[in-house]
């Protein structure tokens, strides 16, 4: 990849992988030598080829300038990691020839390996600061370390740009149990999920191209759907030769993953790029630029008061004037000459060096002699590279930055402080949550060297002080102190406090244990008692339960078989009424036909005559039969209006609810006139 850069073309490599796969381990590598990442192995060859070049070597150009730049993109964000004086996020925009940059964004000169190795060392550095104060981990954003090779040969300008990505990792929405990592989970899921489709997209293009011969086919790639695959926009499917490492996990747990990964890079195998060599591209770019700049202000000019038919835009119109600064800005950053690019490097790095100075921090040159305290964090890539110098007389720790020599946000103003005299650092506590070797600190302790401080329950850092080594060491050696130890050393202390409170509980007067067992003894004893005897008066209240249950059984089956005899009773007389009425009815109907009829019957009470004779005492009897006989049909006629009265009443109010004019009544109807 370094001698397609050095040939001319883009150059671009791209670690892909889930969290904890090695993705910024591969690009950065460890602390020693050999275990050195793409980037400082890669800038140690650059610069190894250049001396060649200048020792009489025709392998490299004539005069090659190297500048860097290195970013990082968080939630969407871009942030400039090389000039703390860009305390913003930056903006993202296009130009039609430059392509996608980053407005504003520092590109500082290099001129060894050495200055490249500490520029990436103080970038990191403010990676790990704002990691702190937002709570974040490393694999929780995006980087983006470019390298700008600017070379001429035999009057030719050729220009190349290596970009190094570090990819946040990918992981599963169920993987991770924390609930402030929903956002930058959803913004990475959302960046690495458009960077999908953009491979997918770009590989079926390529596939579409190969088989249509010519026609075409071609797929809209959503570039600018993320910021990350908007500034990649060329190393993924222009001008660039790019290579992507996939990093994965060989734990069995992480099998869905890896095959995702996998996937991922197959994809992106079947993606053709046409790089091109970038000879004088400054030339055109600055001619462009200017001839943008007189429109620009022509347009601002000659349209004062209306609007330019030809633009369709107002002198106040605020595009034009963003428009304009940006190219004003992007043509004196490619105007720059390259002794006004040293000059403007050496003014970040020096406000760099003033940042950093004001904050308490120090380079890893500091002299040995003095007492230093280093961070440690979670990632292991941000682990130790914070060193803060505990200056003669007091170091104070906090908040404020009036207050505090040394400022970590989250704390109080001032939180605790070192007293360095004499040889000796005491450390004094005056916020809460402050521990030494694991053991809280109430007021002030003297600190050796190799100690661990943890401050806050935030901040976890290691104090070195050569000069307060003494015999024995400290059973924590220098190289396995790191967070992870701390933790564990804060959670023993907290368990060696815990014995202590069990062994002074263990130390009460047995005899008083003693009685306190005998008496529980006895409680038991009679509880047991009263038990059994509950139990007893359970069981023979569930006897007599089942005796009443079986007595109520054979009251009810008794109860119900008297109902039913009397019922059958009172059918059978009712029955025997109705056959009595039944035969008066026709005996009646009889004595009113014989009444209607015009025959003539005497009667003779002396009994001398030959028509039939009826005694008194016969008329009586049936006087009184005939009147008993009116008397019952009356007695039943009205009991039979007495029920039928409810269910007339019942109809006239559900109609009047309902609102009808109706009106219900009873009627008896008779064809005898004595009804």
């Amino acid at each position: 990849m370094l001698n397609h850069a050095l040939s001319g073309y883009n150059v671009c490599i791209l670690a892909y992988g889930q969290t904890s796969s090695g993705k910024s381990y591969t690009m950065m590598g460890g602390r020693d030598y050999d275990s050195r990442g793409i980037i400082p192995r890669l800038t140690d060859d650059l610069f190894v080829r250049l001396r060649r070049s200048l020792s009489g070597h025709s392998e490299v150009s004539d005069k090659t300038s190297v500048e860097v730049s290195y970013l990082e993109i968080y939630n969407e964000k871009v942030r400039d990691l090389l000039n703390p004086n860009n305390k913003n996020y930056l903006k993202v925009r296009e130009h039609p020839v430059y392509g996608p940059y980053v407005e504003d964004l520092s590109k500082l000169v290099v001129t060894s390996h050495e200055g490249v190795e500490q520029l990436i060392e103080d970038g990191n550095k403010a990676r790990t600061v704002a990691s702190t104060n937002m709570n974040e981990v490393s694999s929780r954003s995006h980087a983006i370390f470019n390298i700008l090779l600017t070379q001429i040969k035999n009057g030719t300008e050729t220009q190349s740009k290596v970009s190094l990505v570090d990819l946040a990792g990918s992981e599963r929405a169920n993987v991770s149990n924390q609930k402030e990592r929903l956002k930058e989970g959803s913004n990475i899921n959302k960046s690495l999920t458009t960077l999908g489709k953009i491979i997918s997209g770009l590989a079926e293009n390529t596939k579409l191209k190969s088989g249509s011969k010519g026609k075409n086919t071609s797929e809209f790639i959503p570039y600018r759907e993320s910021v990350l695959t908007w500034l990649l926009k060329e190393n993924l499917g222009g001008n660039s030769r790019t290579t992507m490492v996939a990093a994965v996990s060989p734990a069995s747990a992480n099998y869905e993953e890896t095959l995702s990964t996998l996937r991922y890079a197959e994809r992106a195998k079947s993606i053709v790029c046409e790089a091109r060599i970038n000879e004088d591209p400054n030339k055109k770019l600055i001619r462009e630029l200017k001839e943008e700049i007189y429109r620009l202000q022509s347009v601002i000019a000659s349209q004062a008061t209306v609007s330019s038919p030809k633009h369709g835009l107002n002198c106040g119109d605020p595009l034009v004037l963003e428009k304009l600064t940006c190219s004003e800005k992007l043509l004196k950053e490619v105007d720059l000459s390259y002794e006004e690019k040293i000059k403007r490097t050496a003014e970040i790095e020096q406000s760099r060096s003033t940042f950093l100075q004001q904050i308490g921090l120090v380079s890893q040159s500091t002299n040995n002699c003095q007492p230093i305290i280093i961070n440690l964090h979670e990632d292991e890539q941000m682990s130790e590279r914070l060193l803060y110098c505990i200056q003669p007389g007091t170091t104070v720790i906090g908040s404020s930055s009036q207050k505090s020599n040394i400022q970590l946000h989250g704390l109080e103003d001032q939180h605790c402080k070192f007293q360095f005299a004499n040889g000796k650092v005491v450390f004094n506590a005056m916020g809460p949550n402050c521990f030494v070797n694991g053991i809280k600190v109430a007021s002030s302790v003297k600190i050796n060297h190799m100690d661990r401080l943890v401050i806050g329950l935030k901040y976890v850092f290691k104090f070195q002080f050569p000069d307060l080594l003494k015999p024995p060491m400290n059973r924590f050696e220098e190289n396995r102190v790191n967070w992870q130890s701390v933790k564990q050393e804060l959670k023993e202390a907290s368990g060696i406090n815990l014995k202590r409170v069990i062994e002074k509980t263990h130390s009460i007067d047995r005899e008083e244990v003693k009685n306190l067992l005998s008496k529980y003894k006895e409680k038991i004893n009679e509880l047991e008692s009263e038990r059994n005897s509950l139990k007893c008066e359970k069981d023979e209240l569930a006897k007599k339960y089942e005796t009443l249950n079986n007595y109520q059984k054979t009251m009810e089956h008794m109860y119900k078989k008297e109902i039913d005899s009397k019922e059958e009773r009172y059918k059978d007389e009712i029955r025997q009424y109705e056959e009595a009425l039944i035969e008066l009815q026709t005996q009646l109907n009889d004595i009113e036909e014989d009444s209607r009829s015009s025959v003539s019957i005497n009667f003779s009470l002396n009994g001398d005559s030959d028509s039939p004779r009826i005694t008194e005492e016969n008329l009586q009897m049936t006087m009184d039969s005939f009147q008993f006989w009116r008397k019952f049909r009356m007695k039943r006629l009205r009991e039979t209006l007495i029920e039928f009265e409810p269910l007339v009443e019942d109809a006239n109010s559900i109609s009047c609810e309902c609102g009808k004019q109706l009106e219900f009544k009873l009627k008896v109807a008779s064809n005898t006139s004595s009804v």
